[in-house]
Parts: C-alpha cells; structure tokens; sequence
C-alpha cells in the first residue's frame, strides 16, 4: 500500500491532493492492514484533541469511569477504547486471545463500536 495524502489547500474550494495504490496483499488481512494506519493516527488524534475540543453531542454522560466528568473526560476514555482495541490487532493479541478470553473479544469490540459510532466526529 502506498498513500501519499497532501495538506488541506487554502482555497477552500480546491481539492486536496490524494494518491493511493492498495495492493492485493493489502487485502489479505485488511483489518490489520487498517489498524496500522488507524491506531497511530487516533494517537495522534487523541493528543491533538486534549487541546482543541470534543464532540459533547451524543455521549452518554452517565458511563464516565472517572471521578470528574465533563464531556471532554469522557471523549477521552472513549478514545482511549478506541486506541486500546486498534492496538490488540496490530499487534496480533485479539486473534490469540479470542477464543480462550470472551470478555476480551467484548472489550476489543466496544472500542471498534465506538470508532464506527463517533467516525463522523474525528476532527479538530
């Protein structure tokens, strides 16, 4: 796989600058292939946002883990789910434990869930 992704242009109506090239190998485990790119880019995402906002539309107040919580402790334990789950299946973990650990699977699941559920809400 290759992707070459260029920078936002300053005009807003011009397009930006995507090259990708996704080979037959790529697909053969796509759901690792994809965790590569997702779990250091929600790293990445997750240091930016402690800065610059989160989405308070949506998250259930009542499930926060931590003593304090306000909308922006709550995206990050959410985000913090999503890393943990990206990072069992790149680093191949949730295919050795799977079968043996089912509250395992149901941990790596919840994280997933809430990448696909908060999508829309990536961005700072």
């Amino acid at each position: 796989m290759k992707v070459n992704i260029g920078k936002f242009p300053k005009k807003f109506t011009a397009q930006r600058k995507v090259s990708v090239q996704i080979d037959d190998f790529d697909t053969w485990s796509l759901d690792h292939t994809l965790a590569i790119i997702i779990h250091p880019a929600l790293v990445k995402f997750r240091e930016d946002s402690k800065v610059t906002g989160h989405p308070c539309l949506g998250i259930d107040m009542n499930t926060c883990t931590s003593g304090s919580c306000d909308c922006n402790t709550k995206w990050q334990e959410m985000l913090d789910k999503m890393i943990w789950s990206f990072e069992q299946i790149v680093t191949d973990e949730v295919h050795e434990h799977r079968d043996e650990h089912p509250d395992y699977l149901v941990r790596v699941k919840e994280g997933l869930e809430l990448f696909g559920k908060y999508y829309l809400a990536l961005w700072t």
